[in-house]
């Protein structure tokens, strides 16, 4: 028989026992909840490759280092919070993969290159990747997929009408299709900013689309951000670039400046423009493979659409005279040719905020922006449009 004593003795034990069991079961639960498990694979990746694993992407330093055995790789570690990090491989050569860092299990699938949607042709630099496991992570990956389909369909159309003599009703209706699915793009990546706009999903969106949104509505964006978050270097730097952006927005009229022609005769950009119906202004230079592969395509424009209106700008960022009239020479530019010869530092560049070549703006004739980065295809069917 238990005395009294002796039963609240036991009582006692019991209780103290229980609690300790509670609270090391409380203690393996939190230890639990706070591990992540990164796993890794896919037909992208060879034994032995080098992986790094960025924690900190504002700055980019390489972390952890992570070698790829039997086609896979694996990371564990501990974190009480949401983080923005990216896997890439050694040299930044095949790929770059954002992803969070959150408990649980996250997968990175890293498959054969993605062929090309139109042509077949494999594309080395675009590896098919996929990440899930874990809520943020599934999030930012119905983001990639909805992104990826728009943009494959804005590629079969831009190539339909590249390899095809399309007629002025059927360039305008394809012209209306792109117009229509970049809307659609812009509206995805708004809808899911807004949705995670709390999360640092949301933080990402709004740094990683810089370009595809317009400035209002991009600094609309930041604006919603918390506070917290606002306060980071990468948000203050983009902030203050949009609210510059949006003085050269469409409908904005840009400010007239002086630059030397190829031949070093001071030009007024507003004297040239006023000439034309309509001017391209197109940011290139020598050094550009993506300009001087886009340049056939600019001289056929100016060609078939110069007698009807057009006038086009070459603002040139080359830092050499030479190699700027060699290149005009060879690639056949026939239109007024400008440049400060400060390559990166042109002063038209700063003042459009051009931080990209090739980069079209088109004005009207009174200098109005009346669009923004239109190339190939896409360019010649707006200027096809507006000189009826």
């Amino acid at each position: 028989m238990i005395s009294f004593n002796n039963k609240n003795l036991f009582m006692s034990k019991f209780f103290m026992t229980f609690i300790g069991l509670v609270a090391a079961s409380c203690m393996f639960a939190a230890c639990q909840s706070d591990t992540y498990h990164i796993k890794g694979s896919g037909t992208a990746l060879t034994d032995g490759d080098i992986l790094y694993l960025i924690t900190d992407v504002e700055k980019g330093i390489p972390g952890d280092t992570i070698v790829v055995k039997d086609g896979t790789f694996e990371l564990e570690g501990q974190a009480d919070s949401v983080i923005l990090c990216a896997i890439q491989d050694q040299y930044r050569r095949k790929f770059v993969i954002p992803f969070f860092i959150e408990p649980g299990t996250i997968k990175i699938e890293i498959s054969k290159d993605r062929q090309s949607a139109i042509s077949g042709q494999y594309l080395p630099e675009r590896p098919v990747t996929k990440v899930s496991g874990t809520s943020i992570n599934n999030e930012w990956q119905k983001v990639v997929d909805s992104s990826t389909v728009l943009a494959q369909k804005i590629e079969r159309i831009g190539q339909l009408i590249y390899e095809n003599k399309l007629g002025k009703d059927e360039l305008d209706a394809k012209e209306k299709e792109i117009k229509a699915l970049r809307n659609d793009f812009k509206n995805i990546i708004v809808d899911y900013a807004k949705k995670n706009i709390k999360n640092e999903l949301g933080y990402f969106i709004v740094i990683y689309y810089e370009g595809v949104l317009d400035p209002v509505t991009h600094l609309e964006l930041v604006n919603l951000l918390p506070e917290k978050v606002r306060q980071r270097s990468t948000i203050k730097m983009l902030s203050q670039r949009l609210e510059k952006e949006q003085t050269t927005a469409i409908g904005k009229k840009i400010n007239d400046f002086t630059m030397n022609d190829i031949n070093g005769k001071p030009q007024s950009i507003m004297s040239e423009i006023a000439k034309h119906k309509l001017t391209v202004i197109d940011f290139w230079a020598s050094w550009c493979g993506p300009c001087r592969q886009e340049m056939p395509n600019v001289v056929k424009l100016y060609n078939d659409y110069n007698s009807k209106g057009l006038g086009i700008i070459g603002i040139s960022l080359d830092k050499k005279q030479q190699d700027w009239e060699n290149a005009t020479k060879n690639l056949g530019i026939k239109w007024v040719q400008l440049s400060d010869l400060e390559g990166w530092n042109n002063a038209a560049a700063k003042m459009m905020n051009v931080r990209s070549i090739p980069q079209t703006i088109i004005v009207d004739n009174k200098g109005t922006i009346i669009a923004k980065g239109l190339r190939g295809a896409e360019l010649e069917s707006f200027v096809q449009s507006k000189l009826k």
